[in-house]
């Protein structure tokens, strides 16, 4: 936050491949405003921003409940099905 960098390119070995992550209807890139929903019938997850676009009526329309809406990051961590953490030994002096 303090650096102000809101964009952010998962790995290449993430589960979901080097991939921006970006709102599905207008692109925003800011990951403070980036949430996702899971369409109601099929297991796709779709993220959208939380301003404009989750109170836009043209997406109630489609096939996504809009309730169930979470943001990506959740106690200043990424969720752990999105970002894999890997943590690295340390050295003992």
């Amino acid at each position: 936050v303090r650096a102000k960098h809101k964009e952010v390119c998962l790995h290449k070995d993430s589960p979901l491949g080097e991939t921006i992550l970006e709102c599905y209807n207008c692109g925003c890139r800011n990951v403070f405003l980036l949430g996702f929903i899971s369409a109601k019938t099929e297991s796709v997850v779709v993220l959208l921003c939380r301003e404009p676009c989750l109170s836009v009526n043209a997406l109630k329309d489609m096939n996504w409940d809009l309730s169930q809406w979470c943001p990506l990051i959740d106690d200043r961590c990424f969720l752990q099905w999105l970002v894999k953490v890997t943590i690295f030994p340390t050295c003992a002096d």
